[in-house]
């Protein structure tokens, strides 16, 4: 079971599932992972620019693959061949699956899925007055950041800009992580 929550398991443990996402893992696991794999979590800006950047003479994508029209959870800018959402599947999707849905540096999966942990510490107040290059939140009041909206969540939650907070020493069905490379 995922962190006793009744009736949620993890499917990375399940025959035939080695081409999913990780799910059920807590942010302590997957920064112990990412260190084994010589990365590391990305931060949220990274992560967030790695979503949204669509190129130098371009604005920044409401979803990794562009889609600014209309409200956020508009279906002219989310629909199920660019991201598992809202339970359309009741799990996690294969990785590498919906390349509609890449971003502009062709990163598969960022939106739905499964929510990513990141590096940072939540702060509420984080993007109100942030550094110019790469801001970092090192302290925060018990929550790390999540990105990515995953395949339990609402529409709303895949925006590239879309901030969830969550306890570092939970887990659950639709959160996972993406390991990142080492700082240069």
């Amino acid at each position: 079971e995922c962190s006793g929550i009744v009736g949620k398991q993890n499917t990375w443990t399940q025959a035939g599932r080695d081409r999913y996402p990780v799910n059920c893992i807590d942010w302590q696991q997957a920064t112990a992972f990412c260190r084994w794999l010589g990365g590391r979590l990305p931060t949220e800006a990274q992560w967030e620019y790695s979503a949204r950047w669509r190129g130098p003479d371009a604005a920044a994508g409401r979803y990794p693959w562009g889609g600014a029209q209309g409200r956020y959870n508009s279906p002219a800018n989310i629909n199920l061949e660019l991201c598992n959402h809202g339970e359309s599947l009741g799990r996690t999707d294969r990785v590498c699956s919906r390349p509609g849905g890449r971003s502009w540096f062709g990163i598969y999966n960022q939106a739905g899925n499964v929510y990513e942990w990141t590096a940072d510490w939540y702060d509420a107040n984080a993007y109100s007055s942030p550094p110019a290059t790469d801001p970092f939140s090192s302290s925060g009041a018990g929550f790390r950041q999540l990105r990515g909206g995953g395949w339990f969540g609402p529409p709303f939650s895949v925006r590239g800009a879309y901030r969830c907070n969550f306890r570092p020493q939970d887990a659950d069905v639709d959160v996972g992580f993406r390991p990142a490379s080492p700082s240069p």
